[in-house]
């Protein structure tokens, strides 16, 4: 039997990005038989940085879909029993009365001149400094791995302030190294909310800044990968998000999946379609319930979508590797 190699794409998204990824993954699981937590690489960025710890932490896409979809379950796993009370909730960020400045005014005026930084991070240059910590969302991560990292490869994208370029915990070589949980705050850093991850003298934003999947990493001739599985919280199906920086997001993950697809990767993608939208834009208000509604939803749409004859016959690739 033919084993294929597979990379997988977890994408930016805040809470909603979360619970669409705990639908895509159970759907692929139930689907196709593929278990995401064989991927011989995973990129993650923000929520899909937490979600691709909990994989390399052994917790596969069917646990994270039944403990947000039923979380007064038993759960049969015993890490994720640990975890059980940890879900991300909605919060606050406590007025900041300082004067406004810019949190990197270096890399704003480097956007002056060519080679200029990406838009989403001139923004997050510009913002100022959040005030919310990010430990509640490290905390979880070390209880699952502590100060090492995963045998598999988990690529973990944040961008640095100092430079305006992205980072690739887990992969790059960088100044002072970090423990996964560490990497995970920083991807997660979402600009002008949470404060910036200090690592050394480096400080570290959202990785969904530069762009909310990074599937451009696997773009790599090194990697050899018969499959790329994306999964897009933040962009839209073809059509669906027209009016908003969904379908900037969506032409951009178009772009990346092109440079995957050049090297002779099979490209599967799952972004929210425009009945999902109205959920998946509620961001730091989304509610408990609203999660388990997108979770079921993206559940729903990637079945449909799997079914379709030209996607099978996509995925004939993935089915192998189950």
């Amino acid at each position: 039997m033919t084993v294929n190699r597979v990379g997988l794409v977890l994408g930016a998204g805040g809470l909603p990005g979360h619970a669409w990824h705990c639908g895509v993954l159970a759907a692929l699981a139930t689907e196709t038989g593929w278990d995401a937590r064989s991927a011989d690489v995973i990129v993650g960025t923000s929520a899909g940085a937490g979600v691709g710890a909990y994989l390399r932490g052994g917790i596969s896409g069917e646990d994270l879909y039944e403990r947000l979809h039923r979380p007064g379950a038993a759960v049969h796993h015993d890490r994720l029993q640990v975890l059980s009370g940890q879900v991300a909730a909605p919060g606050t960020a406590p007025p900041d009365r300082r004067r406004w400045r810019p949190q990197a005014p270096a890399v704003v005026a480097r956007a002056l001149l060519p080679p200029w930084p990406r838009p989403g991070v001139v923004i997050g240059a510009l913002l100022q400094q959040g005030a919310v910590p990010t430990t509640a969302i490290g905390s979880w991560t070390f209880e699952l791995h502590g100060e090492r990292w995963p045998d598999q490869p988990l690529w973990i994208c944040a961008v640095d302030l100092t430079t305006g370029r992205r980072t690739v915990f887990g992969r790059d070589p960088v100044p002072v190294e970090v423990p996964l949980a560490t990497a995970v705050e920083a991807s997660s850093a979402v600009p002008g909310f949470f404060r910036p991850v200090v690592a050394g003298s480096r400080r570290y934003i959202d990785g969904g800044m530069h762009s909310p999947t990074n599937a451009d990493l696997l773009a790599d001739p090194d990697l050899e990968l018969d499959v790329v599985i994306v999964s897009s919280p933040m962009s839209a199906s073809s059509g669906a998000g027209r009016i908003t920086g969904r379908s900037y997001h969506h032409r951009l993950l178009e772009w990346e999946a092109s440079r995957c697809r050049a090297l002779g990767s099979v490209v599967v993608r799952f972004e929210p379609g425009r009945e999902l939208l109205p959920l998946m834009n509620g961001g730091r208000r989304t509610r408990p319930g609203d999660m388990t509604a997108i979770a079921e939803a993206a559940l729903r749409s990637v079945r449909r979508h799997l079914r379709r004859h030209d996607v099978r016959s996509r995925l004939d690739e993935l089915a192998r590797t189950a």
